[in-house]
């Protein structure tokens, strides 16, 4: 009997009201790529599938610290930038 592996990844943007984000992910999920794009103002909270994410965070505006949060089977990743056009690259396999 095999067992489930949950493909379920949440993405959050958590930082400071008015804090703004442009994020892009490549997601891998069953052998196929897939391209997700998100921009807006924190907070963000997003549910999706896939094997593995790699993303790349711009905050865009906001002095403040911009924290970027990816989970998976119990898996967190963290990473944090602060000030407009920081850039940060974060991934979860």
């Amino acid at each position: 009997m095999g067992t489930t592996t949950d493909t379920r990844i949440a993405l959050s943007a958590q930082g400071p009201e008015s804090t703004g984000y442009s994020i892009e992910c490549a997601v891998m999920e069953d052998g196929e790529l897939h391209q997700m794009e998100f921009e807006g103002e924190v907070p963000l909270t997003i549910e999706f599938k896939g094997d593995s994410v790699d993303c790349r965070v711009v905050q865009t505006h906001g002095n403040g610290v911009l924290e970027i949060m990816l989970k998976k089977n119990g898996n967190v990743t963290r990473s944090r930038s602060q000030g407009p056009n920081s850039t940060m690259n974060i991934r979860i396999r």
